[in-house]
C-alpha cells in the first residue's frame, strides 16, 4: 500500500488518492477552503484531507477566487475565512447566495472562521439557518473537523 507521500502527484500538489473526478451539479461531498493566509490555507486542508480521505478538498486564496471556483464546481460545503483583501467572507458569502438564487441551486453550508466576531448581516444568517457555522480562530482541529462533518452529505 502506498503511503501519501509515495502516491503519484496529481499537478497540483495532492496525490491520487485524494483527488477526485468533478462530478456534475452540487458535490456535497466536497469541500473548498479559502483563506487569505497560505499557512493556515495549507493546514486547513491537511486536516480536512486526512479526517476526509473519500472527499474532494479544495483551496483559494481569497473570496473573488472563491467565487470563481464555487461558479465551476459547486461544493457541498465551504470553509471559509471572514477577513480577507480582494473580496472578504461576508460578500463572498452573498454573492455565492445570490448566484445560487439566479441559477436555481442549492446553497452550500459556511463554516465561517474568524477571529473576530463577525459582522451583524453574518450573525443574523448564524441564527437563522443552522447549516452555517462559526468557528473561532485559533481553531482547534477536532472544532473545524467536526463543523464540516455536520454540514458534509457524502453518500453512505
Amino acid at each position: 500500500m502506498q503511503s501519501r507521500e509515495d502516491a503519484p502527484d496529481d499537478g497540483q500538489g495532492r496525490s491520487d488518492e485524494s483527488a477526485s473526478p468533478p462530478k456534475p451539479g452540487v458535490e456535497s461531498g466536497s469541500v473548498l477552503v479559502v483563506d487569505d493566509e497560505p499557512t493556515i490555507l495549507r493546514l486547513f486542508c491537511m486536516m480536512l484531507e486526512e479526517s476526509f480521505p473519500n472527499v474532494r478538498i479544495d483551496s483559494a486564496g481569497n473570496g473573488e477566487e472563491a467565487l470563481e471556483k464555487f461558479g465551476r464546481e459547486r461544493p457541498g460545503v465551504l470553509v471559509m475565512d471572514l477577513h480577507m483583501p480582494v473580496m472578504d467572507g461576508q460578500r463572498t458569502f452573498l454573492e455565492i447566495e445570490r448566484l445560487c438564487e439566479v441559477r436555481h441551486w442549492s446553497m452550500p453550508a459556511v463554516v465561517f472562521c474568524s477571529a473576530f466576531s463577525p459582522p451583524t448581516a453574518i450573525q443574523k444568517r448564524l441564527r437563522r439557518d443552522s447549516r452555517h457555522c462559526l468557528v473561532f480562530k485559533p481553531i482547534v482541529s477536532r472544532e473545524l473537523v467536526d463543523a464540516v462533518k455536520a454540514r458534509l452529505h457524502t453518500p453512505s
